[in-house]
């Protein structure tokens, strides 16, 4: 499917958002590549552990390529489940509460009026 949704093309944007990084691999509403949740390689990450940046962006490109219906996951908004390299969650535990800061960090989770 990553093919059909623009993988492979390098730098790939539509109406100003990122599709593909450098390398032509899928990225998240945050700019951070798809890898694969068992592979650690580009690629779908899995059901289990997947953020809302991630699902919104695999939506986002379906529709935008032709797809007419999609079904969307999103983890929990209560679980650590925020991409590798968020300062905010490194360390935070697994159930995150409504003050902690890496459930509050703005970019950690979707914000509304993106895409």
């Amino acid at each position: 499917m990553a093919p059909e949704l623009g993988a492979g093309t390098k730098g790939l944007t539509r109406d100003g958002h990122e599709i593909t990084n450098a390398t032509g691999n899928l990225v998240d509403l945050n700019g951070n590549e798809l890898d694969g949740g068992f592979t650690n390689t580009p690629g779908f990450p899995g059901f289990g552990p997947i953020n809302a940046a991630q699902s919104l962006a695999y939506s986002a490109d379906m529709l935008e390529s032709g797809v007419q219906v999609v079904n969307t996951y999103i983890a929990d908004i209560h679980g650590n489940e925020a991409p590798a390299g968020l300062a905010a969650c490194k360390g935070a535990p697994a159930a995150l509460g409504s003050g902690s800061a890496c459930y509050i960090r703005p970019g950690a989770v979707l914000q509304p009026g993106v895409r």
